[in-house]
């Protein structure tokens, strides 16, 4: 009866470690998947009226950060994939904001002394157009920009 009892326990103590095994590969897996951006496509989200860019992970869908940019922003987002930037503009203050596309943080701010509402980048990821959405008339409100 001793003998069954412990093989009994020596079963249970391999379905245990099975067990574990099992969790520990599964939870590597799900963190390589995680960490290994390389394989990962991201939407960004502009959020105009609280000043944020929500960056959505297409693969798990989920958002994975968000990004303080300003205290508003226009509608206008672009990302570049040539480079790993966002682009996203203050439409009031006429600022262009480079974000690092990898960090999620801004890398710079340009002033451009303009309303921005359009952004868009070129196929080629070599230029970015930036525009207005006013429909004042006049140079400083309808204008493309050309980077």
């Amino acid at each position: 009866m001793l003998l069954r009892g412990g093989l009994r326990l020596m079963k249970n103590r391999t379905a245990i470690r099975l067990t574990l095994f099992v969790l520990t590969i599964g939870i590597l897996i799900s963190s390589w998947k995680y960490f290994n951006k390389k394989d990962s496509y991201y939407a960004y989200v502009a959020n105009t009226g609280d000043g944020t860019i929500s960056v959505i992970d297409t693969e798990m869908d989920e958002v994975i950060e968000t990004i303080k940019v300003d205290d508003e922003i226009s509608d206008g987002i672009a990302a570049n994939p040539m480079n790993n930037e966002v682009y996203t503009a203050n439409y009031r203050k006429g600022v262009l904001n480079i974000i690092d596309g990898i960090n999620f943080n801004i890398k710079e701010k340009l002033e451009l002394g303009r309303n921005i509402h359009g952004i868009d980048v070129s196929p080629d990821g070599k230029f970015l157009y930036v525009t207005s959405g006013d429909l004042q008339e006049g140079e400083e409100f309808n204008y493309i920009m050309i980077y």
